[in-house]
């Protein structure tokens, strides 16, 4: 049976979650530093997936005499959340309630603005999943450069598949803000961000990386390790320090990222932030300190 390396655990280094010991976590975040990123594409399909059918279980467990609509109903409330309207409802879906798969998710809404030729990239919890710790996403984080000019054809491409608002479109254009589509076949939500003229939205863009997601040779932009680590950072702070999630997928990317790290870029930004305290304490308690 082979041995276990000896692990030399950084001082103040902190387990992703309380109940794994700092030794396993330190071992298994060497081993998703070794998986590809196709791989992890999978791992996060799978675990996104997977919480999606225990949602629809647990309403076929509570519900047994509801009917195949008034399940799908239960689920899309579910899953939309308070962005659920008499529209989302009353969409005629004939085949089976369809699990969502964040990926393919993501691909769909990228070949739309590709062809549209839209600058954009994946960000949020697909991005931090696929460069740190894999985990269910609650949703889709895009961000493409957007125009007014080019909101006609937008809402032509994405209406037939998802619930869209033209007036929220045009606001969060205008206002550089952030409007929702809700994909019409699974129910799941993409957040979309509209890029402001900040300098460091404007470096992500530049920086966006091509990235395969799939064995087929699908790619999708992603925001880099180091600025998804920064946004994460600067929504934590924002959220006045309290989301658990944030500060766990920070160090999830921090961890298994390591020295492909660029801690100058990072620190550097960090201090025109206002951050740098907690990178300071990411960095410390994932051991790059």
């Amino acid at each position: 049976m082979p041995k276990i390396p000896l692990l030399t655990i950084p001082k103040n280094y902190r387990s992703q979650s309380r109940d794994t010991c700092v030794e396993v976590d330190f071992l298994q975040c060497s081993m998703w530093r070794q998986m590809s990123l196709i791989k992890k594409a999978e791992l996060t399909i799978g675990i996104t997936q997977g919480c999606r059918e225990l949602t629809l279980q647990g309403i076929k467990n509570k519900y047994p005499q509801s009917t195949s609509e008034e399940q799908r109903l239960l689920y899309k409330k579910i899953i939309v959340g308070d962005h659920i309207n008499s529209v989302i409802i009353n969409k005629k879906i004939e085949e089976d309630i369809m699990i969502g798969n964040p990926i393919e998710l993501a691909l769909l809404i990228a070949k739309i603005l590709e062809s549209l030729e839209i600058v954009y990239f994946v960000g949020g919890s697909i991005a931090s999943s696929l460069w740190g710790e894999s985990r269910a996403t609650l949703d889709l984080d895009i961000v493409p450069d957007l125009t007014l000019e080019k909101i006609d054809n937008f809402i032509a491409k994405v209406e037939p598949l998802f619930y869209v608002n033209e007036e929220a479109v045009k606001q969060a254009i205008i206002n550089k803000s952030c409007f929702n589509l809700i994909h019409f076949i699974t129910s799941e939500k993409i957040d979309v961000f509209i890029p402001n003229q900040s300098s460091l939205i404007q470096t992500e863009i530049e920086r966006r990386t091509l990235q395969q997601v799939e064995k087929n040779g699908n790619c999708l932009y992603l925001a880099t390790p180091e600025d998804i680590i920064l946004q994460k950072l600067i929504w934590y702070r924002d959220g006045n320090r309290i989301s658990e999630r944030q500060w766990r997928d920070v160090l999830g990317v921090l961890k298994v990222q390591s020295t492909a790290l660029d801690l100058d870029y990072l620190r550097s930004w960090a201090k025109i932030e206002n951050i740098s305290d907690l990178l300071n304490q990411a960095l410390l308690e994932s051991g790059l300190s």
